[in-house]
């Protein structure tokens, strides 16, 4: 799956570190972890509803996870596994 980067004025970033979680009853689907800019408030319905107008139906995170920062390497690149850890 491809990282998608998605900007709103409430997002400081998402790339969607998404990932893939395996679920009982529907295989994998889709999270997305989000850190948001200081002092900005938006909840899970409104970003899945924001990614699902500019995303395809498969793509779209199923569930998001609110954390303060992304983990990261020193080269700047995401620690997804870190992430899945979480």
């Amino acid at each position: 799956m491809r990282s998608r980067t998605c900007s709103t004025p409430t997002i400081r970033f998402v790339k969607p570190p998404s990932s893939a979680c395996r679920t009982s009853t529907e295989g994998e689907t889709v999270h997305a972890f989000v850190a948001l800019r200081a002092g900005a408030s938006v909840t899970e319905a409104e970003l899945i509803d924001f990614c699902k107008a500019r995303m395809a139906a498969y793509k779209y995170p199923r569930a998001v996870f609110f954390v303060d920062e992304l983990p990261k390497t020193a080269s700047g690149k995401i620690l997804r596994r870190e992430l899945r850890r979480s």
